[in-house]
């Protein structure tokens, strides 16, 4: 997984890098690690932030909102809510804050695509839906190269 954030514009995908069997079961566990992409607009109202799913691999994301812990240097840990069979389940994110501070930041952006730099780690997303794919890939920079190192595509017959 891999979360990216500029001043005003995110983008995150998860699918895995290396070959690693999801948890075992049903549960709402599972839904954090279904392969999946999104980006667009969050909004920090401390200790809130709203992330505005503008392109979504999911056709209806619902609100995406979670309260950030930033005490611990390097870290950043997410609470929340999911609702999951009739009723609420709270979770916590961890995250690792893997950009050297004052690494570039870029966002390219337009009604269908867009694309968050941070560093040596980018997320493109392109939503050709309904006529052509959604397409999400994780890229890293890598000896002056961008490689892509993940894909997920969702096919545009998929609701």
């Amino acid at each position: 997984m891999l979360w990216l954030q500029s001043a005003e514009t995110f983008a995150d995908i998860r699918i895995p890098l290396m070959a690693a069997a999801p948890p075992s079961g049903h549960g709402p566990a599972g839904l954090f690690h279904r392969r999946r992409a999104f980006a667009g607009v969050a909004r920090w109202n401390p200790p809130s932030m709203v992330w505005e799913h503008a392109l979504d691999s999911d056709r209806n994301p619902g609100t995406d909102v979670g309260v950030l812990d930033l005490s611990t240097p390097g870290w950043v840990y997410e609470d929340g809510t999911v609702d999951w069979d009739g009723g609420t389940v709270p979770f916590r994110e961890e995250w690792e804050l893997i950009s050297t501070p004052g690494a570039p930041v870029h966002v390219a952006e337009t009604i269908r695509r867009i694309s968050v730099t941070v560093g040596r780690w980018r997320i493109d997303i392109a939503d050709g839906r309904p006529d052509a794919v959604f397409r999400a890939d994780r890229l890293e920079l890598c000896r002056g190269e961008w490689r892509v190192v993940g894909t997920l595509t969702v096919d545009a017959r998929r609701t």
